[in-house]
């Protein structure tokens, strides 16, 4: 238990890093001297970092010791944390989280393969790199990798510009964005229980279904953007979606991985990063071309259309 309850802490310390920028982001803008929209480029510089370098340096450190290398991990992730506080400019912050990103995603993708072992009382054995690769081409693992790039771009386009949107479009106070961010959490939290409980009932029904109501939530935040109480509404139940789809992709990777685990388990939290990274550098780059912050949904609404389409023709292409 203790181990699980080490991996679980240090999972949350990543997460808030990487995830609690975008409720700041207006004032690290502020304090770095830049333009919200270049502030979100330590989004995907960040996820960047995970997505390209985590799953290297997992390939790189494969015969490492998973215990030492996670202690090391966590050492230099908390180093790299030291450093962005005391980072002078905005190139040096974003610089320093794209290094400490290196060791996040590194280290989420062990992790991910030790609580899996440690829940089974068992550990895996080493497949090789060439099995590592080979399992990769299954139509299952890589359109999953697709779902969560269209996952993230659904998610990301918007949650990482959430807080200029709720101050300028649906006018809360300023006091209040903890507190709706906080409600966006507990959604968020909901949701990894059911996500989890209908990847085990009905893994492709309850995915592609729950796809199709994040397009639609996407819309109604459009819709309702404006009008305070159905916009805190709509974005608990977003933020529940969001969590509830990621369970079902992540268990279908494993599943469909399970003789040769290490790269894909690394590419997990690449799959996902790569898509925030997109999905932060499209809201800027929407912004800066002169859409508003309304527009954003609607930019990830259509993503996760494109993710209805990609899960159908998995689906059928598996029951052919």
């Amino acid at each position: 238990m203790l181990p699980l309850i080490a991996l679980f802490l240090a999972a949350f310390a990543f997460g808030t890093t990487e995830f609690v920028i975008a409720g700041v982001l207006p004032e690290v803008a502020q304090g770095l001297g830049v333009s919200v929209p270049t502030a979100g480029y330590l989004v995907s510089g960040y996820a960047c970092g995970i997505a390209i370098g985590g799953p290297l340096l997992a390939l790189a450190t494969s015969k490492v010791s998973r215990k030492t290398l996670l202690i090391g991990l966590a050492i230099a992730f908390t180093l790299g944390q030291v450093a962005c506080a005391l980072a002078p400019d905005f190139t040096a912050m974003l610089l320093l989280r794209i290094a400490t990103a290196v060791a996040h995603g590194c280290y989420f993708g062990v992790a991910m393969v030790v609580a899996v072992s440690l829940v089974a009382g068992a550990a895996s054995r080493p497949a090789g790199l060439a099995r590592e690769v080979r399992v990769l081409g299954r139509q299952q693992v890589w359109t999953s990798l697709i779902l969560m790039l269209m996952l993230m771009i659904g998610q990301f386009a918007l949650f990482t510009y959430i807080t200029p949107m709720l101050l300028e479009v649906t006018g809360l106070d300023e006091s209040l964005i903890p507190w709706v961010l906080l409600l966006n959490g507990v959604g968020a939290t909901i949701g990894v229980l059911v996500g989890g409980k209908l990847a085990d009932w009905k893994l492709m029904p309850s995915l592609i279904v729950m796809l199709a109501l994040q397009a639609v939530a996407l819309g109604v935040i459009h819709l309702v953007s404006p009008y305070p109480v159905p916009m805190i509404v709509a974005i608990v139940i977003w933020g529940g979606l969001n969590f509830a789809i990621g369970a079902p992709i992540q268990t279908r990777i494993l599943a469909w991985t399970a003789d040769a685990s290490n790269l894909a388990s690394a590419l997990i939290p690449s799959g996902f990063n790569v898509g925030i990274a997109l999905a932060a550098s499209l809201g800027a780059a929407m912004l800066n071309a002169g859409y508003g912050y309304r527009s954003l949904p609607l930019a990830g609404a259509l993503a996760m259309l494109v993710a209805v389409v990609v899960a159908i023709g998995s689906q059928a292409w598996e029951w052919r």
